[in-house]
């Protein structure tokens, strides 16, 4: 048998919706599912595109991949930090892999895929292709032809956060039929025993309409003309994949998986202004950046905003040993654990200590990784000022935060119905194995689908 792996990656869908709320409406995925096995997929630390996606084809935690996030320290000498890419990816991906063993791949949309590598296949950079790009693809004599197919192609939504809600859905509902229309024209064109692509889409959309829809989200609108939106979406997603089975016969592993999933949006916190109201971060002057802004002699913490937070320790004027920073860490836990959020309620804050969290620790790692209330409150980057809670985002209207809780279906030659969960780094180990692969120095093995069934390791 020749096997063959098609993965359609589904950026933030939430099982919620395709398992449950939504399943009677979703006719491809919901086939997909009763007849193979599903469940939760559960995502990284920290559960957000970068990393998730890198650890999801490599097979390797974040810490050994040594990214963090959409931006990372470079430097020990500087708190700045800078946008990811794929340079910054050390470890073989599966279409490295394929490409290793002879197999073709066809790769479109993956985040962390730009600048593109040479492999045996077709490559299309993901999110984070620079604007104007003209490197976004391999090999790079398909870059005309490309072009005057697909003259429509997205990478991304451009400020999807701030731009109308009627605009934010035509630019996403365009940019995912035309992605979807780039595969099928790959698939059909260009041999290939490895298949993947990934929809930046789905992410984009429930960031901006989550509330529109979802009752418990702050910010939510009764009666939204856009309540339904969503719902049309994951039709449209749920109809392009059944197109793109078409390219999918009897020996086909076939994979929907989403890399983290998504909750509901309850505020943000003002994680910097906290520290320096509790005497961790120092100011000399309250314009410019943080980093231009902070004392680097009185400062003993600062943080990083987003879905989580990054808490550094100051180490840039003097050294800082291992039980001083846990003494600190556990401090700010606690101190946190002890704040009243605005309904009353006390606010729960865990911070995740790298080293014991990640296999390895490798590239500039935060010192704490920090979630606050099961991550359905925001970081906030916001410094200078006494305010600490937020109804809304800093960054652009939000109604959805990120989730543990993806999903896998899978289903293929031999693999009977079943559920269960399955960790992120499973997710190559799973494939390599199905495809009669070697693993990777270092990549353990994962259990393996078979005609019985098979019991997922978290």
């Amino acid at each position: 048998m020749t096997l063959k792996t098609m993965i359609i990656g589904l950026d933030c869908a939430a099982p919620q919706l395709i398992f449950e709320r939504w399943a009677d409406r979703l006719p491809n995925l919901t086939r997909l599912r009763q007849s193979g096995q599903s469940g939760i997929l559960r995502s990284c630390h920290p559960p957000i595109t970068v990393p998730a996606w890198a650890v999801m084809t490599s097979g390797r935690d974040a810490g050994e991949l040594g990214i963090y996030g959409f931006r990372n320290r470079l430097s020990t000498n500087s708190p700045e930090l800078s946008t990811a890419n794929a340079d910054l990816v050390k470890f073989p991906r599966l279409w490295d892999l394929m490409t290793a063993a002879g197999l073709p791949s066809i790769v479109l949309g993956v985040p962390l895929t730009w600048p593109p590598r040479p492999l045996n296949g077709v490559l299309v950079s993901g999110p984070l292709t620079p604007p104007g790009a003209v490197n976004f693809i391999q090999p790079p004599t398909l870059r005309a032809g490309f072009e005057k197919l697909f003259p429509d192609y997205q990478f991304d939504v451009a400020n999807f956060r701030s731009i109308a809600p009627d605009e934010l859905v035509r630019q996403v509902r365009s940019m995912t039929t035309a992605r979807f229309r780039a595969a099928r024209y790959f698939l059909g064109k260009r041999d290939w025993r490895f298949f993947m692509m990934v929809e930046i889409g789905l992410d984009r959309l429930q960031h901006g309409l989550w509330h529109h829809f979802m009752e418990d989200s702050a910010g939510f609108i009764p009666g939204s003309p856009y309540r339904d939106a969503l719902l049309e979406y994951y039709i449209l997603l749920d109809a392009e994949i059944g197109r793109l089975l078409e390219f999918a016969d009897s020996n086909t592993d076939i994979w929907i998986v989403s890399d983290h999933g998504a909750k509901s949006f309850h505020g943000a916190f003002a994680i910097n202004n906290w520290l320096q109201l509790n005497g961790y971060l120092y100011l000399t002057t309250p314009d410019g950046s943080l980093h231009q802004s902070m004392d680097r002699h009185k400062t003993r913490v600062w943080a990083e905003g987003g879905y989580y937070g990054r808490l550094f320790i100051n180490r840039l004027q003097r050294d800082v040993s291992a039980a001083e920073t846990d003494k600190l860490l556990d401090e700010i836990a606690h101190g946190l654990n002890n704040y009243i959020l605005m309904d009353g309620r006390p606010m729960k804050a865990e911070i995740l200590r790298p080293g014991r969290v990640f296999r390895a620790v490798n590239g500039i790692a935060p010192d704490g990784l920090l979630y606050l209330n099961d991550l359905h409150l925001r970081l906030s980057a916001r410094f200078g000022d006494e305010q600490l809670f937020l109804s809304a985002n800093d960054t652009g209207p939000d109604g959805a935060n990120h989730a543990f809780e993806g999903l896998y279906i899978v289903n293929g030659p031999a693999i009977s119905a079943a559920a269960g969960q399955l960790e992120i780094t499973k997710v190559a180990p799973q494939i390599l194995q199905r495809m009669g692969l070697p693993l990777p120095q270092g990549l353990k093995p994962a259990a393996t689908l078979i005609e019985k069934g098979f019991t997922c390791i978290v």
